[in-house]
């Protein structure tokens, strides 16, 4: 069962590319129930965050990936940013 959720999600960058972003958000957190140590589908999903500009739950699914992947430099990188969006926006409100 759980291999069977996280292959029927693999295709959720199609999903994605379709414009469906709730329906990917949705597939890559049944995926990421499914398979929790899969850290690409946590990079997926921060990513879609990122697209959808919800900076807090991004800065969120980084922060996971640098937790369980410390010696992710690129997870690292990217959480980095996301925190000074956050940072920045909140200023210029």
């Amino acid at each position: 069962m759980q291999s069977e959720v996280v292959e029927g999600c693999r295709g959720v960058i199609g999903v994605r590319e379709q414009g469906n972003a709730g329906q990917a958000g949705y597939c890559l957190s049944k995926a990421i129930t499914a398979d929790p140590a899969d850290i690409s589908l946590r990079f997926h999903r921060a990513s879609l965050y990122v697209e959808l500009r919800d900076y807090h739950k991004a800065a969120e699914s980084y922060e996971q990936i640098a937790r369980l992947c410390p010696e992710n430099v690129e997870a690292l990188k990217t959480a980095t940013m996301v925190f000074k969006s956050i940072f920045l926006l909140a200023c210029s409100i």
